[in-house]
């Protein structure tokens, strides 16, 4: 075998241990994630009335909080929720919450849930088109009008009591944290190096959700 075979075999090996290490330590790992729930919305935040302004949540947990059965998954209890609505700046919510989807009893929708952690008071629910994994990133899903936001009413936040009437035009997504993404930049750097060949000009284009 030559030195460019030889190479090639190591850059190859190198690749199945780095993907069995991964697949190997993917169910202990705990991984930060973002999910991000926007959309339109009216209600009051602290007195002051918000009529079919831009909101957007931002929700932050991780993937050792996920419980998964045949119906739901579910994170429980997220690490913080907080809300940005277009005029009126950013509250964190002050109670503790959970996010989660579940299949529909009534079609097959899935519906994407936020609700009190600890008990059974769902604040915003949605459907999606299309089932959605909490584990890992996944690019923006519309959803259909909020439904149960009779329960959304004086929810405490760092900016006084939060009130939904309406909310709709919603949309979820999820990201992992920075550091999930410069670790994987780091595992795709030292693929490069190992599989580079002296007179071979390699181009490695990288990309990660931040």
């Amino acid at each position: 075998m030559g030195p460019t075979h030889l190479r090639q075999a190591l850059a190859r090996l190198g690749l199945a241990a780095l993907l069995g290490l991964v697949a190997l330590a993917a169910p202990a790992a705990a991984v930060p994630m973002t999910w991000l729930i926007e959309g339109r919305g009216s209600g009051e935040i602290d007195g002051a009335a918000f009529t079919d302004a831009a909101f957007r949540f931002t929700l932050k947990g991780r993937t050792e909080s996920l419980r998964a059965d045949r119906w739901t998954q579910v994170v429980d209890p997220l690490d913080s929720a907080r809300i940005f609505i277009a005029g009126h700046g950013t509250a964190e919510l002050r109670i503790p919450t959970r996010l989660g989807v579940a299949q529909s009893l009534v079609g097959d929708a899935p519906v994407v849930f936020l609700s009190r952690g600890g008990s059974m008071l769902d604040l915003f629910d949605f459907t999606i088109d299309r089932p959605v994994g909490l584990r890992g990133p996944f690019a923006a899903i519309l959803g259909g009008e909020v439904f149960g936001l009779d329960q959304f009413q004086g929810v405490a936040t760092s900016r006084g009591a939060l009130s939904f009437a309406r909310a709709g035009r919603v949309r979820i997504s999820a990201v992992p944290l920075p550091a999930a993404g410069w670790l994987l930049l780091a595992g795709a750097g030292a693929l490069a190096a190992l599989g580079a060949q002296p007179k071979t000009r390699a181009k490695i284009v990288s990309t990660c959700l931040v």
